[in-house]
């Protein structure tokens, strides 16, 4: 039986990853290969080209592996598996709260580094701002009692 064709957001996962790849072959010191590659990730040399000609859908297995070697996200080259993954994690040892948990992530996973500083110290004002005003509230609260 032929294998089923891949869905454009897989193709374009394939692109992506095959990007990252590059990229990272561009940061090595060492000559990577995709044998090597494949040796690294536990996988079969197969099995790298085909995940990065498109001639395999990836899995979350083989994205969340590509992720960790390249030191990127699996939202780097795939949003769909991104999102099971994220869906899965919720019923793991991090649950968010809410689904604005998951966009608040995929946001800031899109945001350049010097965006995501700036994002990151926004937060932490907000919060640091919070706690003073409830520690205020509650000081206010006790020498009224």
């Amino acid at each position: 039986m032929p294998a089923k064709p891949l869905t454009p957001e897989q193709k374009n996962a394939s692109k992506r990853l095959r990007h990252a790849f590059d990229d990272y072959k561009r940061r090595s010191v060492d000559k990577i290969s995709q044998e090597s590659l494949a040796d690294e990730l536990g996988i079969g040399q197969s099995a790298v080209s085909q995940y990065l000609l498109g001639k395999i859908p990836l899995n979350k297995d083989a994205a969340v592996k590509f992720a960790g070697k390249f030191e990127c996200r699996v939202s780097d080259f795939s949003f769909e598996l991104q999102r099971e993954i994220d869906e899965l994690a919720k019923f793991a040892s991090w649950s968010p709260q809410d689904e604005n948990m998951l966009d608040l992530l995929d946001c800031y996973r899109l945001l350049e580094e010097k965006y995501r500083e700036m994002l990151l110290n926004i937060a932490k004002d907000l919060v640091s701002n919070t706690h003073d005003e409830n520690v205020d509230k509650s000081r206010k609260k006790s020498v009224e009692a």
